[in-house]
């Protein structure tokens, strides 16, 4: 009787150790599977983020135009009145190309001037 006690005993404790493992490898499986949805998931979410905002942006064509320097303008006065913001980080950056497009060596301007300025318009010139 006490040998047929031991054998149930461990045939108990083997079958329970298989079904731990099973239970692990299920819950090994489930966990991958989870983390797999989750990242696909979070790929698709922020490529459709990504598609909103640049649907919801307005395309800007950059442009040049001249003007005529007046009397008391400086090149920080025409920039004031002619920079779009968001295009440019700062106002010293607009006078850069400003100067640069012009080949000025300083800020220099004169009144009777043209100057050439570049501005951004939402429409496409052909």
């Amino acid at each position: 009787m006490d040998n047929l006690a031991l054998y149930k005993s461990d045939m108990r404790r083997i079958q329970n150790k298989k079904m731990r493992q099973r239970q692990l490898k299920h819950n090994i499986i489930t966990g991958i599977t989870a983390l797999v949805l989750i990242i696909a998931l979070t790929i698709a979410l922020g490529s459709i983020i990504a598609y909103a905002q640049s649907a919801n942006k307005e395309h800007m064509y950059k442009y040049y135009t001249s003007i005529e320097v007046h009397y008391g303008e400086t090149l920080w006065t025409i920039a004031e009145n002619n920079m779009d913001t968001s295009q440019y980080k700062d106002m010293d950056t607009y006078i850069d190309e400003v100067l640069h497009i012009n080949h000025l060596q300083d800020d220099t301007i004169i009144t009777g001037q043209h100057l050439i300025i570049p501005y951004f318009s939402s429409q496409f010139v052909n």
